[in-house]
């Protein structure tokens, strides 16, 4: 579904310690995020997060600005 998005730049799935992992990806422009986080992906994600995802909130899912990229 990713590859259907050319609005998504990047994404990577990361581990940030043994027992927690995230989702980063990366858009062009606002309306390009707002639309994957409006989109089928997510909504998927959010549908099964509670089954599989242990201690998930849908507030876990934050908007942010990258600041520097190289």
């Amino acid at each position: 579904m990713v590859s259907d998005k050319p609005e998504t730049l990047s994404w990577y799935a990361i581990k940030l310690d043994n027992t927690k992992y995230a989702i980063f990806d990366t858009f062009a422009e606002a309306t390009g995020r707002d639309a994957h986080l409006t989109g089928k992906i997510a909504a998927a994600l959010l549908e099964k997060a509670p089954a599989i995802l242990k201690d998930f909130e849908a507030s876990a899912i934050q908007n942010i600005d990258i600041l520097a990229s190289k």
